[in-house]
């Protein structure tokens, strides 16, 4: 290369073998698993790190070296990625081979698992067309069963079903958080164009993505670009990004209004029912009242029906809430669950406090933020 070292082949990009592999002999800055590969060189000799991985559990631990003992020929921190994914050799295109015919998987907790070709192609298909580049869609969120339906009367749903499913299944400890109506999505903001780009191969300009939960882009690039803005200064204003010691973080985040990207199943199912709630409970009620005044006894047959009427008024008032008119991103907001992942750093199981950002001085988004010290 241009510092007069050998070029080494990238192997670890095309390593598909059972064994886990650690080497060393090729610094990198940070550690990083690759096809179930691992360099745990970072170079301490230049000022990097000494790096090791305590296994079983996979965990690296780093110590930064205590000085440079001796210069690099070659910088230990490459030069920034391509601004193009196209152009990416580091690892980050698909690898057509690992994405048609039948898969075999092997996960650290289900075992193995086998993808079908149908399922695969399917898949591919769907992923090529619409979602954004793999190396920007870090995590996407699985889809939760709902709770038992509930036993008592008259209600479809109860907490009581949902504790109870969950102490089954071991958990001892909940977090309960409001559910705002909206639409999910994952946030990956970044402090700067530069961090975008070094990190996690933005194109230039890019300061983070916004994506449903199926890997689509949220926004267009432009309302992208706006909305990050946005909740960048609220990051910055409430001091995380040195609170958190990052450059950039990951959000699991409900996007609203709700009528932002479903209206048309607001309009169709949601609105039609209340409509026609509104137009018959008062006619209902108007003519069981009568009847009640000429003496017929419809007592219960009027608290029940007016109860529907209430509980019609509710389940309007419930989703209306949650729809405004929005234009571009004037109007939206972010209410985050939790923030995933950091700068070294993933916070999923840690314990939580609370934080409120304020989003173009306007309205208060709560978010998870795991406490100094310890799990």
């Amino acid at each position: 290369d241009e510092f007069g070292l050998p070029v080494r082949y990238p192997w670890a990009n095309d390593y598909r073998g059972k064994a886990m592999v650690l080497y060393g002999h090729t610094p990198v800055p940070e550690t990083e698993w690759v096809t179930n590969t691992l360099c745990l060189d970072t170079g301490c000799v230049f000022g990097g790190h000494l790096s090791a991985m305590r296994y079983p559990e996979r965990e690296i631990v780093s110590v930064l070296a205590e000085q440079v003992w001796y210069e690099p020929v070659k910088p230990l921190r490459p030069e920034p990625v391509p601004s193009s994914a196209s152009d990416r050799t580091d690892g980050s295109q698909l690898n057509l081979d690992d994405m048609v015919g039948k898969r075999v998987i092997d996960t650290g907790h289900h075992g193995r698992v086998s993808v079908h070709e149908d399922n695969a192609a399917g898949a591919l298909e769907v992923m090529s067309r619409f979602a954004l580049p793999p190396h920007l869609v870090p995590y996407l969120p699985p889809t939760m069963a709902p709770a038992a339906t509930s036993a008592r009367v008259g209600v479809l749903e109860h907490p009581a079903e949902a504790f109870s499913a969950y102490h089954k299944h071991g958990v001892r400890d909940l977090i309960c958080e409001e559910k705002h109506m909206g639409s999910r999505a994952m946030v990956l903001l970044c402090a700067d164009a530069g961090v975008a780009e070094r990190v996690w191969g933005c194109a230039k300009g890019q300061t983070g993505v916004v994506y449903t939960r199926t890997g689509r882009s949220f926004f267009d690039a432009a309302d992208t670009e706006t909305f990050l803005g946005r909740l960048r200064a609220a990051v910055s204003d409430a001091g995380l990004w040195a609170e958190l010691d990052t450059d950039w973080m990951l959000f699991d985040a409900e996007i609203v209004p709700w009528s932002l990207k479903a209206e048309q199943l607001l309009c169709e199912q949601y609105a039609s029912v209340a409509a026609a709630a509104a137009a018959v409970m008062p006619v209902a009620l108007g003519g069981l009242a009568a009847a009640g005044s000429r003496g017929i006894d419809v007592g219960d047959l009027l608290s029940a029906t007016a109860a529907r009427a209430d509980n019609a008024a509710s389940f309007r008032t419930a989703y209306r809430q949650y729809c405004w008119t929005t234009e571009g991103v004037d109007g939206v907001q972010v209410a985050p669950f939790q923030i995933l992942a950091t700068a070294g750093a993933t916070h999923s199981t840690r314990a939580r406090g609370h934080r409120q950002l304020r989003l173009d001085g306007r309205r208060y988004a709560v978010v998870g933020r795991p406490h100094r010290g310890g799990r």
